[in-house]
């Protein structure tokens, strides 16, 4: 009888521990394959967001600005007429009560004088022209040059702000003027990236020096925090692509271990990044490998006990 029940413990034991073993090399091979699937999930998302961000935004004020109603009417069997400048500054006005992330519009000639000057102050937007001539500003020299243009972030009002000019150009593609938009880029980043993230990822925006300029949380975007140090963001500073897996699990600026992708917005020199923590992707797989690990203690404590009761 005893050497009976003692083979019944030498069968089963290998059996648990077998078991084990085999529990614990498919959580490690699905720890993996579940990795990148959410790697490339959030990949995807990232480089959605960010065009989102630039077409529902920038690409939106730039079209907005240049909206060929604001300076020009269509008269029956003449063709386009110039719109006075009074009539330009109300549609101006317009355009920036419509737009609550524009706090500053401003319309400059070929010389580099304003012609329409509108600020953003509280609920309002009233006309502020000095006829000041910005001819050595850097944004009007290069929308002179037919590009656009998207300054460093600075801060005004205690809010990040970024200014944008853009070329307003004839129907022989002659530049005529330049439009100037100063904008809160922290209400712009609430109402777009920020509301359409998903819960339980973190999004943030970077610029070409590494320094985040857009949060969830407005006190690490006053800080103007610098995180060139993450691998992830030396790749966006050095022009590499983001593909590299093996460098999208790392320990973030919080101290947290996350898994981080990156996607550029297109015509800033910006990144979009977007961070998860790496706990909450593996956790199913722990927990698991948790029960797993206890069943297996639990037999066997349970067949050795009895293997102990029984002599």
């Amino acid at each position: 009888m005893l050497i009976k029940r003692r083979l019944i413990i030498l069968t089963v034991l290998p059996v648990v521990l077998s078991t084990l073993a085999i529990s614990v090399a498919l959580v490690w091979t699905s720890r993996g394959l579940l990795f990148k699937k959410d790697y490339d999930y959030q990949k995807s998302l990232a480089d959605v967001l960010a065009h989102n961000f630039y077409e529902a935004h920038f690409a939106h004020i730039k079209g907005a600005l240049l909206h060929e109603g604001h300076f020009f009417r269509l008269v029956p069997e003449a063709g386009y007429q110039a719109l006075t400048l009074t009539q330009q500054e109300r549609h101006m006005k317009e355009l920036v009560e419509q737009t609550p992330y524009l706090t500053q519009l401003i319309v400059l000639d070929t010389s580099g004088r304003q012609e329409i000057k509108l600020v953003r102050i509280d609920s309002g937007v009233v006309s502020e022209q000095d006829f000041t001539n910005e001819a050595g500003d850097k944004g009007f020299t290069v929308a002179m040059k037919d590009r656009d243009y998207v300054s460093p972030v600075f801060i005004w009002q205690a809010t990040n702000h970024v200014e944008i000019a853009v070329p307003l150009k004839d129907t022989l593609g002659k530049v005529i003027r330049v439009l100037k938009a100063r904008v809160n880029l922290e209400r712009m980043w609430q109402e777009g990236v920020l509301r359409d993230s998903p819960i339980g990822l973190t999004c943030y925006l970077v610029d070409n020096r590494g320094n985040i300029i857009a949060h969830p949380e407005r006190s690490v975007m006053h800080q103007r925090m610098n995180v060139s140090h993450l691998q992830l963001i030396q790749d966006f500073l050095s022009g590499m692509p983001c593909h590299n897996e093996r460098r999208a699990d790392y320990e973030t600026f919080t101290g947290m271990e996350v898994v981080g992708v990156y996607a550029t917005v297109p015509k800033t020199g910006w990144a979009l990044v977007l961070e998860r923590p790496a706990a909450d992707i593996y956790s199913p797989l722990y927990t698991i490998l948790a029960v797993g690990v206890i069943a297996s203690i639990i037999s066997l404590a349970g067949f050795l006990s009895w293997g102990v009761l029984s002599t």
